[in-house]
């Protein structure tokens, strides 16, 4: 499923443990980055502690990228 305009995909990681979200903006205006079980679990955090989280927007999403013997009609 490709994300909706204007949603900034984004990798990094936490703890050092690596993930691939989106950025979400929830009802204060914030954004936000979904943290499910499974990634607090691998990066070993709890509600309410203090993570290291490096981020990086993707600029060219791969499942985004047009196969290039698509591109041109003819081919």
């Amino acid at each position: 499923q490709l994300p909706a305009p204007g949603v900034h995909v984004i990798e990094g990681t936490v703890n050092g443990f690596p993930f691939r979200a989106a950025l979400t903006r929830n009802t204060t205006d914030c954004l936000s980055i979904p943290v499910n079980p499974g990634l607090k679990a691998a990066a070993g955090a709890d509600v309410g502690e203090v993570v290291r989280v490096e981020m990086n927007r993707i600029a060219d999403d791969p499942e985004c990228r047009v196969p290039a013997d698509r591109l041109d009609p003819l081919s």
